[in-house]
């Protein structure tokens, strides 16, 4: 009697588990590829939300300069029409 000699039960076994192995590595292999794809769909829309808030964040602070800028220039309005002066010209005739 052999110690490597394996009955034709044992055989069929092991091919039924290895043909299982290779099922399992297929699906594994498919559904990490499914996770990586949809992991890179959740970076770029990230990034576009990133870049978009970028914008807001821009925008907001120059609507900020436009209101500052006009209460700026009313309050000139109102302190010239309250004190009209001459002008005066530097280095001309006087």
């Amino acid at each position: 009697m052999s110690l490597l000699a394996l009955s034709d039960g044992v055989v069929t076994a092991w091919w039924i588990a290895l043909g299982a192995l290779l099922v399992v590595a297929v699906v594994v292999t498919l559904l990490l590829e499914i996770l990586r794809r949809t992991v890179h769909e959740v970076r770029t829309a990230v990034d576009s939300v990133l870049a978009a808030g970028g914008q807001l964040a821009q925008h907001t602070w120059t609507v900020q300069l436009l209101a500052t800028t006009k209460d700026r220039a009313l309050e000139l309005v109102e302190e010239l029409e309250q004190e009209p002066t001459a002008v005066r010209t530097e280095g001309g005739p006087s």
